[in-house]
């Protein structure tokens, strides 16, 4: 199985998790803060800010 189709984290073997992150999707893990394309060519690492914001999003959305 290709690199960017697995379903955990090659490194701390969390689920990975996709976001819209400013209309790219993204495909990545949030401990590592690795995230590569749809198409998996290229991993990035997302700025402090958006982490936090996309954690208050995940949280804030959860069932109480």
């Amino acid at each position: 199985m290709p690199e960017y189709q697995a379903h955990r984290c090659q490194q701390c073997h969390q689920p990975l998790r996709e976001i819209d992150n400013f209309g790219q999707r993204l495909r990545g893990c949030f401990a590592c803060n690795l995230w590569a394309t749809a198409e998996g060519a290229t991993w990035i690492r997302l700025s402090e800010e958006d982490l936090r914001s996309f954690y208050k999003l995940r949280h804030d959305h959860e069932p109480e």
